[in-house]
């Protein structure tokens, strides 16, 4: 009898939803109107702030082994009060890892020009896992990647062993200075 237990008590668990770790989050009400049936299964996440026009823009990222994503731009105008403006291609053909995320790692004017950057960081797979980096500005008409300050990310990586720049690194990589509380 117990093993009858067992099998039943065993059947019932597997029968339960799981929550994994690599669960992607759900979209939030904002982002949901703008989002296909495609990229919302494939939500990575949203990342909001004073970056692009002025007023707080989200930059929405979806992909499964690529990464994808948008901008939303507040505007009195649009729909649901926001404009979606295309983003630039924001990786390689490398293999992104979307169950580890993408993370913001950073906002900060690194350019010297009206508006501060995005940068985000994201896991690609060659043979190792490996960190990678995107930084995005606003050219005043649409956003753009900066290669020169992902050129210096990818040097400050490779002298890191190949791993996460902490919020130092990634600053001394750009040369900016921590905020201030």
């Amino acid at each position: 009898m117990k093993l009858a237990t067992s099998i039943s008590v065993l059947a019932s668990l597997a029968a339960l939803p799981i929550a994994r770790a690599d669960d992607p989050p759900a979209p939030p009400d904002s982002v949901k109107p703008f989002l296909s049936a495609d990229e919302a299964s494939a939500y990575l996440g949203t990342f909001s702030g004073a970056f692009g026009p002025p007023g707080q823009t989200l930059v929405v990222t979806y992909g499964d082994d690529q990464l994808h994503g948008f901008a939303l731009i507040p505007s009195a105008k649009a729909a649901h009060g926001y404009q979606r403006v295309a983003l630039p291609k924001l990786s390689g053909a490398d293999d992104v890892i979307p169950s580890l995320g993408v993370h913001q790692a950073l906002v900060a004017n690194l350019d010297k020009q009206a508006g501060d950057e995005l940068v985000l960081q994201y896991t690609v797979l060659h043979q190792a896992k490996l960190p990678a980096y995107v930084v995005l500005h606003w050219n005043g008409r649409a956003f753009v990647r900066s290669s020169a300050l992902e050129h210096k990310l990818d040097r400050a990586i490779d002298a890191n062993g190949e791993k996460v720049l902490s919020d130092d690194q990634l600053r001394a990589a750009l040369g900016v200075a921590k905020a201030k509380p």
